[in-house]
Order: structure tokens, then sequence, then C-alpha cells
């Protein structure tokens, strides 16, 4: 699949809007690049995410649970 880039300038010949985006999804992980369509500049990005996520969730204390207050709904008509 093939995507124009909106607002992005080539590094190599600073044309505006003229980088296209590129994925293969058929390879594991995919492959993506991107290309000038000016002056031919052509770069691999890599697919992976920057980013790691949490390896488990903070589980919350049973002893938060035993702190519980009550919490009572007025009714705004009624008087208090």
């Amino acid at each position: 699949m093939k995507r124009f880039i909106a607002g992005a300038v080539c590094p190599q010949c600073q044309a505006l809007d003229r980088l296209v985006l590129q994925s293969d999804d058929r390879q594991d992980p995919p492959l993506m690049s991107r290309r000038c369509v000016d002056c031919g500049f052509f770069e691999t990005l890599d697919a992976a995410p920057k980013f790691s996520l949490p390896s488990t969730i903070k589980e919350r204390k049973s002893e938060d649970s035993d702190n519980a207050q009550i919490v009572r709904i007025l009714d705004p008509d009624s008087p208090a």
C-alpha cells in the first residue's frame, strides 16, 4: 500500500509533499519504507513500536476495599 505523507519534507532535497509511505503487510513484521518521488531518496523504517506495554497491571490491595465510604445521592428538590 502506498500513501503520500501530507506536510512531510524530504530529508535529502527538502521538497514538500513528495514523500510516499509504503508498507508491505505480507512480511512479519511488516516492512515500511518512505521514498521521495522527486529525488529518489529511500529509507526503510522500523515498523516495531517504540514503546513497551507494562508487563503486569497493578492490582488494588484488599486493604483499600476495607476503607470504603458510603456516598448518598441527595435529591436537589427535597429539603435537607
